[in-house]
């Protein structure tokens, strides 16, 4: 399964933007985009058996559940830093969110999104 990656940051109104056109620092840009990448989880794929569906769908429950865990702890950790270290912290946290995407991969099939006819997943 591949995981949804942005290649585009997000602005302080959450629109794509690209890099450039923000008037956010670059740090702020990354770990911005992290909390979307590690929030934006594909929808499980409907299986022919209705309890494999449901388990997919629990899983991919939990895998939501267990990101935002993670981007709950790297909000709370960065609200409380020094200012002085923020570009630091911030280059942390968004390494702790990557590091929480890789922990806890999409490991079910996903469904196909019928406008991406170009074989992107959902």
């Amino acid at each position: 399964m591949t995981e949804p990656r942005h290649d585009q940051a997000v602005d302080a109104a959450g629109k794509d933007t690209r890099q450039g056109e923000s008037t956010l620092s670059s740090d702020v840009l990354a770990f911005l985009t992290a909390v979307r990448d590690a929030l934006t989880v594909p929808r499980a794929a409907a299986a022919a058996d209705f309890a494999e569906t449901l388990e997919r769908r629990q899983r991919r429950d939990e895998l939501v559940a267990d990101r935002a865990t993670t981007v709950r702890i790297a909000a709370a950790v960065g609200v409380d830093s020094n200012p002085r270290y923020l570009a630091d912290t911030l280059a942390y946290l968004t390494k702790t969110i990557r590091d929480g995407i890789d922990a806890n991969p999409v490991d079910f099939e996903v469904r196909q999104d019928n406008a991406n006819a170009g074989g992107e997943q959902a």
